[in-house]
């Protein structure tokens, strides 16, 4: 009769070991996060269909003798296939350490945890680097650089309070990462741990341009007088179709050639177009002093240039995720703003292509699309319209209709050639001067 009750005893007492350690193994791993004044919980190790209540107390609360009016937030989850389920809620004025209960109605226990938020509200910058200088925190920042300096993807590195995010527009901002066009006055947005907001403006002001010094072209030129060697080939006449913009082209009347790049003065089909653009920063051109007029430019440069060129700032759509377009590659940042804006999609596997050399096609679809996708007015009556892809069709009869894009001497528009720098600078620049 002893064994029997002590094996009855063993039996109780080995079932309730199993018992507590199944309950333990049970126990889901809670994690909160506070961002902004607002709670942010993640719980993980549930079976799916496990339904929580959940419970949010007051500050101060006992978790085991809480009434109604202790609670800030409740709810009831449903683990997911995952076994998780995510929640969030706005802390309001509360601080403190805040008890939280998660009850399984399937299986009848309880889990307490708690979380704490005291924010210290402290949304100003604690330093502010822009290019490479450190400027005095206030409501209203300016920098001088130099002429010849492109402000058109400055980077700026900061710092914050822990918590604390910084915002240009919707777009979040990354210390030493980021890029934004100071063509116009930035306007940072910090945001503080307990979502107070404060507005810090960001002036770049461009220098004057140096003044000719009147010596000789230096770098090895001799001691002679003031004329320029000039490296610019002009483009023979029998090969001017090749170049859309020579069609209908008044000669010029100007006598003294004008130097901006070293393969681009005066003479240059393009050359109002490009000096306009260089003027408004809008273009630059290469270390060697080169533009380089006739190389063909890419998906990512184009974009550089139509960012800058109708200063596009993040738009109300969401970002789309490119397959191709890494987080340190140079040009996510106009990807990005063009994408929020609607003015690139991308293909069917999620790739922009950064890299790949636009075609005149493609070129019209995204500058019609920045001027609002009108309806093309009349049309064009090239002979190869019909290869140019359906997506594209509109956007290249709306261009040819206004006079931005021309045609070639043999009626043909050649919608997937691919655009050199040149015709794309004359493009842009006839849309900017609103030329029809």
């Amino acid at each position: 009769m002893k064994k029997t009750l002590l094996f009855i005893l063993f039996t109780v007492l080995l079932l309730n070991v199993l018992a507590v350690t199944s309950y333990a193994a049970e126990q889901p791993a809670i994690n909160a996060e506070i961002k902004a004044g607002k709670a942010g919980f993640k719980l993980t190790a549930g079976e799916e269909g496990d339904e929580y209540l959940v419970t949010v107390l007051k500050p101060g609360t006992d978790p085991a003798t809480y009434s109604a009016e202790d609670i800030i937030y409740y709810n009831i989850f449903e683990c997911d296939h995952k076994g998780e389920f995510e929640f969030g809620f706005s802390v309001m004025e509360y601080r403190g350490e805040f008890p939280c209960v998660f009850e399984c109605s399937d299986k009848s226990y309880k889990i307490y945890d708690s979380f704490e938020y005291s924010p210290t509200g402290d949304n100003s910058f604690g330093s502010f680097k822009l290019n490479g200088t450190n400027l005095s925190v206030n409501d209203n920042m300016t920098l001088t650089v130099s002429y010849n300096t492109d402000v058109t993807g400055l980077i700026a590195e900061f710092t914050v309070r822990e918590n604390a995010y910084v915002y240009v527009g919707e777009v979040l901002q990354k210390s030493g990462y980021t890029r934004n066009n100071f063509t116009n006055p930035v306007i940072y947005t910090v945001v503080a741990d307990d979502g107070s907001e404060k507005n810090y403006t960001v002036t770049v002001n461009i220098g004057e341009k140096p003044k000719a010094s009147g010596s000789s072209g230096g770098g090895g030129g001799g001691g002679g007088g003031a004329s320029t060697k000039i490296n610019y080939t002009p483009v023979p006449e029998e090969k001017k179709e090749e170049n859309e913009e020579t069609i209908n082209e008044e000669p010029r009347k100007e006598t003294v050639k004008r130097q901006i790049y070293s393969d681009m003065n005066s003479e240059h089909w393009a050359f109002d177009s490009v000096d306009m653009l260089k003027s408004k920063k809008v273009v630059s051109g290469y270390p060697d002093g080169s533009f380089r007029p006739e190389q063909k430019i890419t998906r990512a440069e184009f974009l550089k240039i139509i960012i800058n060129a109708f200063t596009l700032v993040p738009g109300v759509e969401e970002t789309g995720s490119f397959i191709d377009v890494g987080e340190e590659d140079w040009y996510k940042y106009y990807v990005d703003i063009a994408s929020s804006n609607g003015i690139v999609k991308g293909d069917q596997e999620g790739k922009f292509m950064p890299d790949e050399k636009i075609t005149r096609q493609d070129m019209s679809v995204i500058l019609w699309r920045v001027l609002g996708s009108p309806p093309a007015e009349t049309q064009s009556g090239f002979e190869d319209i019909g290869d140019v892809s359906d997506y594209a069709k509109e956007a290249v009869e709306y261009l040819c209709a206004k006079g931005y894009l021309n045609g070639y001497p043999d009626n043909t528009v050649r919608g997937k050639n691919n655009s050199s720098r040149a015709e794309v600078c004359s493009i842009i620049s006839k849309i900017l001067k609103g030329e029809n």
